[in-house]
């Protein structure tokens, strides 16, 4: 299934990886200090802009970044927002990809459209941060912007 979607990566605009899903792509195992070589890797390797997710990135920092490779141009742009303290994040890498594409459907450039995304996103993390539904990790809260 990797190498199928590995063949379906250059005929996309932008794919929206996650730390373990990146490490998948390419093999190597990613932190902190690799994140913009590795997006730009990834970028090249499947001729595609990737925004890498960093939720996943072990550090202590009260931050979130994201790194945008724009495959076009061979730039990189980091995205930061607050990290949110909180078990609540099931669906957010769905809801970031579903904001960017609504984003881009409204006429907002790519960059607007996943610097737009990721605020959403964190927003609506902060939102549900502390929601109680059910077991485990619970939702982003979409509706408490």
């Amino acid at each position: 299934a990797i190498e199928c979607l590995k063949d379906f990566l250059p005929k996309v605009s932008l794919i929206t990886p996650n730390i373990p899903e990146a490490e998948l792509l390419i093999n190597e195992k990613i932190n902190v200090d690799n994140m913009k070589a590795m997006a730009q890797k990834i970028g090249e390797q499947f001729q595609v802009s990737v925004l890498l997710k960093g939720g996943h990135v072990d550090n202590d920092s009260f931050i979130m970044t994201d790194v945008f490779y724009v495959h076009e141009t061979k730039t990189v742009k980091i995205i930061t927002n607050p990290r949110v303290n909180t078990t609540n994040i099931h669906g957010t890498g769905c809801s970031l990809s579903s904001s960017i594409a609504a984003y881009l459907s409204l006429g907002f450039s790519m960059d607007e459209a996943i610097i737009k995304g990721c605020n959403y996103v964190n927003q609506a993390i902060a939102a549900g941060k502390d929601k109680i539904l059910g077991h485990g990790n619970g939702p982003i809260n979409h509706f408490g912007l």
